[in-house]
């Protein structure tokens, strides 16, 4: 009777054990998304430039309730050519938060906005020369989700990032950036 009760024990421990990882993975997500960046660049002495390229995006996240989930994103700005002839690049890892607006899971179509902060590593590269910075970073998203399967949600966001500015660069001035950008995403919901 004794080993009975054990067995059943230990099975009703791992019953609940097991269903408790299923609950806790179902609200796990990946993401990776891919963007077209419009990049502002613009110096203390009031010059500016629009450039264009392409983002690289890869998120891990967790959904704490249907509205309101939390991610780590990895970003990667392309070279980017600016005015003067120097290039532009930038890596960055954000935690940011989102309040959806819907149930992204049961919705077609779900809302959302979420803010970010994080560390910021942008560099200028002329052909002898590179500056290099690395500090806090900012960015706000909005987006839609839309849920065609199950397992995969597809996302479509716009987000404004700001970059931390570069000392010293052209002529002794600073330059700062701020990078625009459209993109699509693809979840999978771990």
């Amino acid at each position: 009777m004794r080993k009975i009760l054990c067995i059943l024990t230990v099975l009703a421990l791992f019953s609940s054990i097991s269903q408790a990882a299923i609950d806790y993975f179902s609200n796990s997500y990946a993401e990776f998304g891919i963007s077209q960046n419009f990049v502002l660049t613009f110096s203390d002495g009031g010059d500016y430039k629009t450039s264009e390229s392409i983002r690289f995006d890869a998120f891990l996240g967790y959904r704490f309730t249907p509205n309101f989930r939390w991610d780590l994103q990895y970003s990667i700005l392309n070279k980017v050519l600016m005015h003067n002839g120097y290039e532009y690049k930038a890596n960055a890892i954000f935690a940011n938060i989102y309040l959806d607006l819907w149930d992204m899971e049961l919705s077609l179509l779900t809302p959302f906005i979420g803010i970010g902060a994080g560390l910021a590593s942008p560099a200028i590269i002329a052909s002898d020369e590179q500056w290099r910075t690395s500090a806090l970073a900012w960015q706000v998203q909005a987006g839609f989700n839309t849920n065609f399967f199950k397992l995969f949600i597809l996302s479509i966001r716009y987000a404004i990032t700001g970059m931390p500015p570069i000392e010293n660069v052209i002529e002794g001035r600073s330059v700062n950036s701020y990078i625009q950008n459209v993109g699509l995403g693809i979840f999978l919901l771990i």
